[in-house]
């Protein structure tokens, strides 16, 4: 229903939009009656990447919609096709965000510390740790290629922490393995966040590999 009030070409222009003005104060928002927040370049990058993991994380890819997140994130669907040209390169985003963020949990200085930080960030970002270790998006290379630079990269931490700079072969196989076990353990515990993350801490702790502490 069209807003009881006198409109102009200007009005009835933003409400077929999705917005409607107000005449009185001269602002715009959106038909739903929510106001548009004003957000900086990044900020609005982020809300759309947050927006695209949670519905990720509850609709496959195949039927992830650009007109969902747009709603989702309070925006319209020109502003979002504005940072992200297809529904791919915002999955892309979405990827690369929850690989950096990921990566920063890694920068503790002793590995007890960086598993501590790393199990913390499963806990916070269940869906997009999901999303990051996804068979299902892996069908993009380019995605498949982050998410492969994600797990080198907490090989690599694990190495540096455990002071290894010239790991052998049967090394590098037994950090790999663990690694390996420390996502499959993440991804099931991510499903229900139990037990504690100190129980799950102790189990991937004791699980080290003694070649690899060597």
């Amino acid at each position: 229903m069209l807003p009881s009030r006198p409109f102009t070409l200007l009005t009835l222009s933003l409400i077929v939009s999705g917005y409607t003005i107000d005449m009185a104060s001269n602002s715009t928002h959106l038909a739903t009656g929510s106001p548009r927040r004003r957000l900086s370049t990044d900020q609005r990058r982020r809300e759309f990447i947050h927006s695209a993991t949670e519905l990720l994380g509850t609709n496959p890819a195949v039927t992830f919609s650009m007109n969902e997140v747009a709603q989702r994130a309070g925006a319209s669907r020109a502003l979002l096709y504005h940072y992200f040209p297809s529904k791919q390169e915002l999955i892309r985003a979405v990827v690369a965000q929850e690989s950096a963020d990921l990566g920063e949990a890694l920068e503790a200085k002793d590995l007890n510390d960086a598993l501590d930080a790393y199990l913390r960030y499963v806990e916070a970002h269940p869906v997009g740790y999901r999303l990051l270790h996804d068979g299902a998006l892996q069908a993009d290379p380019e995605v498949k290629a982050t998410i492969e630079q994600a797990r080198a990269k907490i090989e690599h931490a694990v190495r540096t922490k455990l002071g290894i700079t010239s790991p052998t072969e049967l090394t590098r196989l037994a950090i790999r393995g663990w690694t390996g076990f420390v996502v499959a353990v993440c991804l099931e515990w991510a499903k229900s966040n139990q037990p504690r993350r100190e129980e799950v801490h102790a189990l991937l702790f004791r699980a080290l590999p003694g070649t690899a502490t060597r």
